[in-house]
């Protein structure tokens, strides 16, 4: 894989990195993982969410509820010049279902794409489908699992075996279904800061610190 990457890595430290979050599917939990990564980064970098997803625009409805720690907009208020901004990270929530085009443009703003993906089947084979596009784009990029059902369910391990048998890269940070997810939705307050669901805070910071493992192997 060609290396993309356009940033600088210091000890456990990123000084400039895009992350973007697409999935063509709807309901894989993107919006939901672009607003709390966003949170998340921005506890320890300058962090600025930008929404492009025309037909969702949960990210900018999070935004206007004032409640959050960051800044963010759509693609108007920022030219999509996200390069040249003055943020250490920057969470772009992507097209809901993105043209070739427009496919090509986020790739190449992006230095590492994140596929929320839940774990059911439906999900795993819009997922198959969509790989080769992404590696066409020759950024790199993980999987990570999303909306995943508490024990006893076995859905996401069956599915991370399936993927790493493919070749997929996965992450082992997990998103887990919570109810808490949709009432600080309607509150417009990331969900791990409401009483009683401070629990879903801590696969957030795991994913952060992936991605931030994932520049250390690719620079």
């Amino acid at each position: 894989m060609k290396c993309h990457i356009r940033l600088l890595i210091a000890s456990d430290t990123i000084q400039k990195v895009i992350i973007t979050l697409i999935n063509p599917k709807g309901g894989t939990g993107k919006s939901t993982s672009s607003i709390h990564l966003a949170g998340i980064f921005s506890e320890k970098y300058s962090t600025v969410l930008v929404d492009l997803d025309e037909e969702n625009r949960s990210c900018l409805d999070y935004l206007e509820g004032g409640n959050l720690s960051f800044t963010g907009g759509n693609a108007d208020d920022f030219d999509l010049d996200l390069k040249h901004r003055g943020f250490e990270v920057t969470v772009v929530d992507a097209y809901a279902r993105p043209t070739s085009e427009q496919l090509k443009m986020m790739a190449s703003l992006s230095d590492i794409i994140l596929i929320p993906t839940p774990p059911d089947a439906v999900s795993l084979r819009v997922l198959a489908r969509f790989i080769p596009e992404i590696e066409a784009t020759e950024v790199p990029y993980r999987v990570v699992l999303t909306m995943v059902p508490p024990k006893p369910s076995t859905e996401a391990d069956k599915a991370r075996k399936d993927l790493r048998g493919g070749d997929v890269p996965v992450l082992k940070t997990q998103i887990p279904r919570s109810i808490g997810f949709a009432r600080g939705a309607r509150q417009q307050r990331l969900a791990y800061e409401l009483p009683g669901y401070s629990r879903l805070r801590r696969p957030f910071v795991q994913l952060r610190r992936e991605i931030e493992n994932v520049y250390k192997k690719e620079v």
